[in-house]
């Protein structure tokens, strides 16, 4: 208790005027209980000796003075208390939302949504009664017991030592040995947090619940959720109670005893009627006031302990490192060298990117190619210095980016991620994102360069038109050239991109990369993408795997070089998308870079390609569910999916990425056995189906086709199976 009272004081200590102040009315606050008892006892003395020069009237003016104070002084003690209310809650947001922005990146990469809103809500509340509210309370009960103390000495000393000494120990002791509740109510509050994080997750994902009537589930979630926070919560109220209890009936006997001792004097003629009852009065409201203390407020402070620990704990994480040096940033647009660079976003993780060593042409249009988790936004986020590095060192024009200043840096570049983050507000400052200095014609030219005209033209109010929640008027691709448009506002010098792509259809890509290669001159590009469509007019081309850079060139050398890269090219090929992604057909070659159908005839092949359905899954759909019998093998002609266990239950787990050209749930050709995973969509993803019944008749007339396929299945249900399990 004492450590928190000093933690309460830091927070008053930039409002000590404002506490000064509450301590003063408080005290004249109380100037009315000592009139009262003082009265009982001029009425009493009076009765038993009247004197000639005391009336009736001079007790009432004396009462009324008394009451005026205290009420004025009431008055003012409620006007400091909002102000100081305002005043500390006001600091402490900002200070947690000011730390917030000092955290490093792999900070937000760990926290849980939930558990941050929560320092904001649950945690806030609890900190403004147990550092304001309440220790105002006992402020009040502090300072008027210390003004009746002196009167109750100079009533009766011998009754006014026990009081001082016997009420304070009594609440000690119980507060002493009573059971502990900070464990419980740190619990209590980490349920919250975790109750709040179950709301956010689940108001983002009502699309995919309400299509896959999952109400149900998300209801049994949040049950399981109330369950433990209301177990937790009853613990830790139980366990107050009984403090609070213990603390009433020990004060209430203290008072008895000292009443009854007071009572012998009385009787035995060593204290008049008059001081006694004077005294009574007085010891009364102390011990109320004790009891205040004790009931109140300790468990209330004890109740928002764990608010405040929470809000230290965040306060206390370590602010990102100062990379930010004092140079001026160079011409970003320059050529741009990665020396022998190790970066990972977390100690215990495998390195993202491991001693990569790159140059990259300056004024150039560079293409970060790999697969999904090879490390091609890490260097991104690299070469943007959201990360500090293990070891290694990136430059530009010769410039170590640790020694520039990052302000300075940043604003001569320009990024677009794969999710574009757009804000309740209008389009105008979505773009913008507050800041001053944009012309019309700058807008007006960013607008046209990231292809956003035709959006703006169709909404009502143009520019300024409010874009609702999340952006909520405006589709995934759409959202993506606001993204790109918003980078291009500024003009930079280096313009990256991340899959920025990834969410429109192939007419779409094809206008939007031929918008950006009109982006190319006097700046530097770097464009990070797993569709090598759109890389054939690189000037170079980085291949990484695995964190490692494996392959550079242009499109023509790598392909000519038969690597990694022209594997890949291989596997993304031998689709017809159409222009809106709607629909698509294999080919029947293509059908042979699958495992399970290689060793299949050149006329089985066509065969089989020709009963190949078309199946257009928007971003976050599920196209199957783990539990479900399989009836259908996919190929992913356009897109991207994620193998997910445990889909829509606390342990949903990611298990690995597919892309262009991958394919999944081949055992379901050959067998009902049901999914041992589901499969979501990352985005707007074009896949080709073939169903069990229209490869069983195929191959009814085949039958050594499918002894073939039979093997292969196998072979590979082995692998996937080992990928699952990992």
């Amino acid at each position: 208790m004492l450590s928190t009272s000093r933690r309460i004081l830091q927070f008053w200590k930039p409002h000590r005027a404002l506490g000064l102040g509450l301590v003063v009315t408080m005290m004249l606050r109380a100037v009315f209980t000592v009139v009262l008892a003082m009265a009982i006892k001029f009425v009493i003395d009076q009765v038993i000796e009247p004197d000639p020069d005391t009336s009736a009237w001079t007790i009432a003016g004396f009462l009324l003075i008394g009451f005026a104070v205290s009420l004025v002084a009431g008055l003012v003690a409620a006007r400091l208390t909002a102000r100081a209310t305002a005043d500390i809650i006001a600091d402490v947001r900002l200070a947690v939302f000011s730390h917030l922005q000092r955290l490093p990146m792999s900070f937000y990469d760990r926290a849980a949504t939930g558990d941050l809103m929560a320092h904001f809500s649950s945690d806030i509340a609890q900190l403004s009664r147990g550092v304001i509210r309440t220790p105002l309370i006992g402020l009040r009960a502090i300072t008027a017991m210390a003004l009746y103390i002196p009167v109750m000495f100079i009533l009766e000393p011998r009754l006014a030592l026990i009081a001082v000494i016997g009420i304070p120990l009594v609440i000690w002791l119980v507060y002493r040995f009573a059971p502990k509740s900070a464990d419980s109510l740190d619990a209590e509050k980490q349920h919250i947090a975790d109750v709040l994080g179950e709301v956010s997750s689940n108001l983002r994902a009502q699309r995919i619940i309400r299509a896959y009537a999952l109400n149900g589930q998300s209801r049994r979630r949040f049950m399981d959720r109330i369950a433990a926070l209301r177990d937790s919560s009853e613990k830790a109220e139980r366990r107050i109670a009984l403090e609070m209890v213990i603390a009433e009936y020990a004060v209430e006997f203290t008072k008895l005893a000292i009443i009854v001792a007071g009572a012998v004097l009385a009787f035995s003629g060593d204290l008049d009627p008059g001081s006694f009852a004077a005294f009574a009065a007085i010891l009364t409201e102390f011990a109320y006031q004790a009891s205040v203390l004790g009931m109140d407020v300790f468990p209330s402070v004890k109740q928002s302990e764990a608010g405040i620990r929470r809000i230290d704990a965040l306060l206390a994480e370590e602010v990102a490192p100062d990379h930010t040096g004092t140079k001026p940033a160079p011409a970003m647009s320059g050529p741009i060298r990665l020396h022998e660079v190790v970066f990972r976003y977390r100690e215990d993780q495998e390195p993202q990117l491991d001693r990569v060593s790159i140059d990259l042409p300056g004024e150039s249009y560079i293409a970060i190619v790999g697969s999904n988790g090879a490390g091609k936004s890490s260097l991104l986020n690299v070469i943007l210095n959201l990360y500090g590095l293990e070891s290694g060192s990136v430059t530009v024009a010769g410039v170590d980016l640790a020694q520039v200043d990052l302000d300075d840096m940043r604003r001569r570049i320009g990024i677009a991620f794969q999710d574009t983050v757009l804000f309740e507000a209008s389009l105008h400052e979505n773009l913008t994102l507050g800041g001053n200095g944009f012309s019309p014609d700058d807008l007006d030219r960013a607008v046209s360069e990231a292809g956003l005209g035709h959006i703006v033209e169709r909404l009502p109010g143009g520019i300024e038109a409010d874009l609702g929640p999340g952006g909520v008027t405006l589709s995934a691709g759409e959202a993506q050239r606001v993204g790109i448009a918003r980078a291009l506002l500024r003009n930079p010098e280096l313009l990256l991109l991340d899959e920025v792509a990834s969410g429109l259809d192939p007419s779409s890509e094809s206008e939007l990369m031929g918008q950006i290669e009109h982006l190319r001159e006097g700046r530097s590009i770097v464009s990070v993408t797993h569709r090598l469509e759109s890389v054939k007019t690189a000037d170079l081309i980085v291949v990484i795997d695995d964190g490692v850079v494996v392959e550079t060139g242009t499109f023509e050398a790598l392909l000519a070089a038969e690597g990694l890269f022209a594997g890949m090219w291989t596997k993304q090929h031998g689709f017809d998308v159409s222009a809106n992604g709607l629909s698509a057909r294999v080919h029947a070659d293509r059908l042979k870079g699958i495992p399970v159908f290689a060793d299949l005839d050149d006329d089985v092949l066509s065969d089989l390609a020709a009963v190949f359905e078309s199946q257009y899954v928007d971003a976050g759909e599920v196209v199957f569910k783990e539990g479900e019998q399989g009836d259908s093998f996919y190929v992913i002609a356009r897109g991207a999916v994620e193998v997910v266990r445990g889909l829509g239950t606390h342990d949903e787990e990611s298990v690995a990425w597919l892309e262009d050209g991958d394919f999944f749930g081949e055992m379901a050709l050959l067998s009902s056995n049901r999914r041992n995973a589901s499969i979501r969509a990352r985005g707007a993803t074009t896949l080709l189906r073939l169903d069990r019944r229209s490869f069983s008749q195929l191959m009814a007339t085949v039958p050594e086709a499918r002894i073939v396929v039979e093997d292969a299945a196998a072979a590979r249900a082995a692998e996937n199976e080992a990928v699952l399990d990992r």
